[in-house]
């Protein structure tokens, strides 16, 4: 009797207990299926947290550090979180890439991002010294040289030759030629130049 009372209140339902909290990601036995002991059934992925992985030139990997803050966005999308750093960055490029990796590990917002998901990265880092930059709208070349049109006043440029070596994101760290504070000329660049080699023709 105790045997039959036993079947009869038997769960016939296996209970699996998962040692994190999470969703189904892949069911990798059907239905009926035999299982052996230790055989993998299911993976699990908890989307609390997902890891992004961003690539950075050599250049840009100079100023950027661990626990730079970061802001991951996706294009065209409202989707934005700003409240992230740097968690850790590679010690060696990335072969396929040749970029230096920085990892990101993400508190995930309404699902947001996923896994598989391409995004954008905007790092926020300190040179560790005062530095000039200019967006690289701003300079046009004369052979080698990189050149800036600096504003003097109000209707008038100064064509200026800086070094700039080296590159962060849109942006051109300059090393010499231009003092803090100084405007450049970001649009008709090309016009400025023409009249520049005019009116140095005129002079002649």
């Amino acid at each position: 009797d105790d045997f039959s009372k036993g079947i009869n209140t038997a769960d016939p339902h296996l209970k699996i207990y998962s040692m994190i909290t999470g969703q189904i990601n892949e069911h990798l036995i059907d239905m009926g299926q035999s299982v052996e002991a230790l055989q993998k059934m299911l993976t699990i992925v908890n989307l609390d947290r997902v890891l992004v992985k961003g690539y950075i030139s050599p250049e840009e990997g100079n100023y950027v550090r661990q626990g730079d803050a970061v802001c991951i966005s996706q294009k065209e999308m409202a989707d934005k979180i700003c409240n992230s750093v740097i968690t850790s960055l590679n010690p060696a490029l990335d072969e396929r890439n040749k970029s230096v990796v920085a990892n990101i590990l993400v508190a995930t917002v309404n699902g947001f991002p996923k896994p598989g998901l391409n995004v954008r990265l905007s790092i926020t880092s300190k040179t560790g010294v005062p530095a000039i930059t200019v967006p690289l709208s701003a300079v046009v070349y004369e052979g080698d040289n990189p050149v800036v049109f600096v504003k003097t006043d109000e209707r008038t440029y100064e064509k200026r030759i800086i070094k700039g070596t080296k590159l962060t994101g849109d942006k051109l760290v300059v090393e010499s030629g231009l003092q803090e504070n100084e405007e450049v000329a970001v649009t008709q660049l090309f016009s400025l130049k023409a009249l520049n080699r005019f009116e140095k023709y005129s002079a002649e």
